[in-house]
């Protein structure tokens, strides 16, 4: 069985794995109440989460040297897709404009994948029910951040142009808040009982709250992931709805421009106006903040386009999107001089797909889909019916809420995300290792 060969070979240092569990306890508990501190010469720390990455890295190259056959035994057909992701933060880091600014972007990124995805996989897969207790202790800190923003946002008078700050300094914006609670409501909505169906109620709730249109079409998308995976022809109904938003994504950028061009309107930002305590929905196409996305969707386009195989390097777009920006698309969020930036413009390339693409070109975006696509291979290889079957499913399910959100924003640079998204993966690659569990294992799962 399983566990009891766990025990023989990749869990013998019992207090190293003590140690490791008590870390991810660590992280789920305080990541939603990081905040950005700073410190020597301007740079930027999370406290405490950047921390306990880095304590978490440490302990995952402690147990590669002491348990170096254990690993190979159990990652061994995962090397293919993990090792591309790694070499590509390497060889775009190399070709880099700004060799600093993408030596410490990679080092953060392979970090969060190394510890929230590889170091998750290993332990997740002889500790199952690690994960349910993590998902619920970072589900309790967001609801907490939740409940604060609620509280502020009535001492606001209600006031909808203040939504964007109400969950600072815990979450620098309502996006990122909305992706978070879009990922949990969706996991606990896919879950079965009646008390899951509640908490992934609240947390929908949540996600209508933060305003984030992303975040709520996300939810969208999650309903017809479960749909698909109850469904006989689940992957050819996948594939007709890609195809079908390629093309709408196709007739929307197309058409964007002279939208956007021929609007004279400047609404709030987000889509909405505000006149004292009322509000109406905006046009998306026409309110500022859909202009700036789509300025820095040119950008990073062209950037792609000028260097497509390394892009410009890790964590540099910010530096260098600049002078790519369309004319046709500048607004009052537009930056035209990196000194003098404007109030509420901030983020990078709005989009995960293109910010990997601008950064580290063909190699980074392959590698990234490489990871990705695993994970969709095994949730069509995978029967709904079998243990592994069900948790393959539910992650999936899950991670399709950002799989869709992240065409629109990216936060994987981000700790507070990058564990969610990571450990959802983990819990994908450590689900095919429950298969070989008994039935008094099983059971043990959740």
């Amino acid at each position: 069985m399983l566990i009891s060969n766990v025990k023989k070979g990749v869990l013998a240092g019992k207090p190293l794995v003590w140690w490791q569990r008590m870390v991810f306890y660590a992280l789920a508990v305080l990541l939603p109440f990081s905040i950005e501190v700073s410190f020597a010469a301007g740079h930027m720390l999370m406290l405490p989460s950047e921390l306990l990455v880095g304590i978490g890295l440490a302990l995952l190259v402690w147990d590669v040297l002491i348990f170096r056959k254990a690993w190979k035994s159990f990652f061994s057909k995962e090397l293919l897709w993990v090792i591309p992701l790694l070499l590509a933060f390497m060889i775009t880091t190399a070709f880099s404009e700004n060799l600093v600014v993408s030596v410490k972007s990679a080092l953060k990124q392979s970090a969060y994948f190394l510890v929230f995805y590889v170091l998750m996989s290993r332990v997740l897969a002889s500790y199952p029910k690690l994960f349910y207790r993590l998902v619920g202790l970072y589900a309790l800190g967001l609801f907490i951040v939740f409940v604060m923003a609620v509280y502020r946002f009535g001492n606001y008078n209600w006031n909808i142009l203040t939504v964007r700050g109400l969950y600072e300094p815990f979450y620098n914006d309502h996006t990122i808040f909305g992706a978070a609670a879009a990922l949990i409501s969706a996991y606990f909505l896919a879950m079965r009982g009646s008390r899951h169906r509640v908490f992934g109620l609240v947390f929908l709730v949540a996600v209508f709250f933060s305003t984030s249109r992303a975040a709520i079409l996300s939810m969208g998308v999650f309903v017809f992931f479960v749909f698909a995976a109850r469904s006989r022809f689940r992957m050819y109904l996948f594939l007709a709805a890609t195809f079908i938003f390629l093309i709408a994504s196709g007739v929307y950028v197309g058409s964007i421009r002279e939208k956007i061009s021929s609007s004279g309107r400047d609404s709030a930002e987000f889509g909405w106006q505000s006149t004292g305590r009322s509000f109406t929905p905006a046009s998306a196409l026409s309110d500022v903040s859909a202009m700036e996305r789509t300025n820095r969707w040119v950008a990073a386009w062209r950037m792609f386009k000028e260097r497509p195989v390394t892009g410009f390097g890790p964590g540099t777009y910010q530096f260098q999107y600049i002078p790519y920006q369309d004319p046709a698309f500048v607004n009052r969020l537009t930056v035209l001089d990196s000194a003098h930036i404007p109030e509420g413009s901030g983020g990078t390339a709005h989009s995960e797909y293109l910010l990997i693409a601008a950064e580290m070109g063909v190699i980074g975006l392959i590698a990234f889909l490489l990871i990705t696509g695993r994970w969709l291979l095994l949730f069509k290889q995978t029967l709904p019916s079998t243990t592994p079957g069900k948790y393959i499913i539910l992650a999936v399910a899950s991670l399709s809420t950002y799989m869709f959100h992240g065409l629109f924003n990216n936060f994987l640079t981000t700790d507070k995300f990058a564990f969610l998204f990571w450990s959802f993966g983990a819990l994908i690659i450590a689900s095919k290792h429950w298969g070989k569990m008994n039935n008094q294992e099983k059971n043990q799962i959740i």
